[in-house]
């Protein structure tokens, strides 16, 4: 199953996160949601933000969410597609959010 190969590879490059269900989709959660996940018969569908537009012919769509913040949309149709490349993306998020959040000040 693809999505058991997604959170797989995850759990073996994040120290912990957790799993939300949700009534739309799947979330991926450390401090923040790093990635979304909906599960389809024949693939599933990865949603992850960012502070750039990455270029690359599989991402299915790129959104702006605001001047600063692009949501980039993914389809997984084979477990060969749940490579370095996605999980790299993946990680990009996590430890970009991860980065920011440390460095804002508590009131």
């Amino acid at each position: 199953m693809l999505y058991k190969k997604l959170k797989f590879s995850l759990e073996k490059i994040f120290d912990r996160f957790k799993i939300e269900s949700l009534e739309c989709c799947i979330h991926f959660v450390s401090t923040f949601t790093f990635a979304a996940v909906k599960v389809f018969k024949d693939k599933i569908s990865i949603d992850f933000s960012l502070n750039h537009k990455v270029i690359n012919k599989r991402i299915k769509q790129i959104t702006p969410m605001s001047k600063n913040r692009f949501l980039h949309c993914i389809d997984v149709f084979t477990d060969e597609e749940i490579n370095e490349e996605l999980v790299g993306w993946i990680r990009d998020v996590h430890d970009k959010n991860k980065s920011e959040s440390k460095s804002i000040e508590p009131y």
